[in-house]
């Protein structure tokens, strides 16, 4: 197809991602390919992205995607957010690039469900401030405790109280709905997630690539134009997990932003 030749393009225009164009400038199949990325809504920039494919030695090729564009003085304050969020957008891009070539790849899917108003539920659990990496060690250590208090059919939650972008810390209660009279273990404590309306993505995968699937939920709310409600917590509500299925992979979980 012309699209895949040098000088092809793909254009958009969206009221959700906004108004541009992909172009093909330069291809050297198959060691390098070199486009020309042109925004025009919501506001106006360029940048070229180069892909290039090497050998890695293993049997298997070495993908490197860059992204090489400037950004105005007044903005450069603006500069490890962004590196965090193309970070998380290459990132993604690169884990589905992969399960698309090898299917036996793990890899992170999402469906954008929307609004949708929620009970608030009441819970025991555990509470942890620390890195992303203390975090998951963290819930690997108490989660099963804490599961034998769940009560048939009740949520398992990790509720988001606070991140840190600067430091990359995060706060968060995790725990379970318990069954009548169950009696928490040392360290658990009663708490509670807040009921009404949120914005839900689901995510089918495992639990390594969550930074990827928040990063995808926050653009969906910023991309449908709701406004956050900071008066709540958002939570990751765990539907599917390693009781319920084979393995990793078919872990699904939803996350809940609240919205106004």
């Amino acid at each position: 197809p012309a699209a895949l030749q040098a000088g092809g393009w793909h254009s958009w225009d969206s009221p959700k991602i906004g108004t541009g164009k992909l172009t093909n400038a330069e291809l050297d199949a198959p060691r390098r390919a070199i486009q020309r990325l042109e925004f025009v809504k919501p506001f106006k920039s360029q940048a070229k992205v180069t892909w290039t494919f090497a050998d890695d030695g293993q049997g298997g090729t070495k993908v490197t995607w860059r992204i090489d564009s400037g950004m105005p003085f007044v903005m450069r304050w603006m500069n490890r957010r962004m590196v965090r969020w193309l970070r998380s957008d290459f990132g993604c891009g690169l884990l589905r690039l992969r399960h698309l070539i090898d299917p036996s790849q793990p890899t992170m899917k999402f469906s954008f469900d929307g609004p949708c108003e929620r009970p608030a539920l009441r819970c025991v659990g555990r509470a942890f401030k620390g890195s992303i990496e203390d975090m998951k060690k963290e819930m690997g250590q108490h989660f099963d405790a804490l599961s034998k208090l769940r009560k048939e059919g009740g949520a398992v939650v990790t509720r988001t109280d606070s991140f840190d972008q600067g430091n990359e810390t995060i706060a968060v209660t995790y725990g379970v709905e318990p069954a009548e009279g169950a009696s928490p273990p040392a360290g658990a404590a009663p708490f509670e997630v807040a009921g009404g309306k949120y914005h839900k993505v689901t995510c089918t995968g495992s639990y390594d690539y969550m930074e990827y699937a928040w990063h995808q939920s926050f653009g969906s709310v910023q991309m449908n134009k709701h406004k956050f409600d900071k008066s709540r917590q958002g939570y990751e509500l765990y539907v599917k997990g390693p009781a319920e299925t084979d393995g990793p992979d078919g872990y699904v979980t939803e996350i809940l932003l609240p919205i106004k």
